[in-house]
């Protein structure tokens, strides 16, 4: 009966820590994910004042893509990671001023979420 007992903690607390180690492989999936729209986002913001032009960082919902336009380069998110909520207009401009149209971003996977927010300066967070 001890014995069965063992085995019945043994495998409740192997399942908390399995259970733990999946919610902890989601938040680093979204924390990687935030950190390359942010990458991309400073890019566009980067190429805008280089080029002395409008850049658009493209977005859609549902989707695990990041487009930097008019330098076509894509950013592929991690497996499972998508984006939840977006710009009505699905993308963020900078313009060769640096300013940006306000927008917040925000990723999830399983249940684990992270917001990217732009303002008018062009300020990334």
């Amino acid at each position: 009966m001890e014995s069965v007992v063992a085995l019945a903690l043994a495998a409740l607390t192997a399942a908390t820590g399995i259970a733990g180690a999946g919610a902890l492989a989601d938040s680093l999936y979204v924390e990687a994910a935030r950190r390359l729209v942010i990458d991309a986002l400073l890019e566009g913001r980067r190429l805008a004042y280089l080029h002395e032009t409008t850049v658009t960082v493209r977005t859609a919902l549902a989707a695990s893509v990041v487009e930097i336009l008019p330098a076509y380069r894509r950013v592929e998110l991690p497996t499972g990671v998508a984006i939840t909520d977006a710009p009505a207009d699905a993308g963020v401009d900078f313009r060769s001023s640096g300013l940006a149209d306000n927008a917040t971003l925000r990723l999830a996977r399983h249940g684990v979420a992270a917001t990217i927010v732009v303002n008018q300066r062009g300020t990334v967070r």
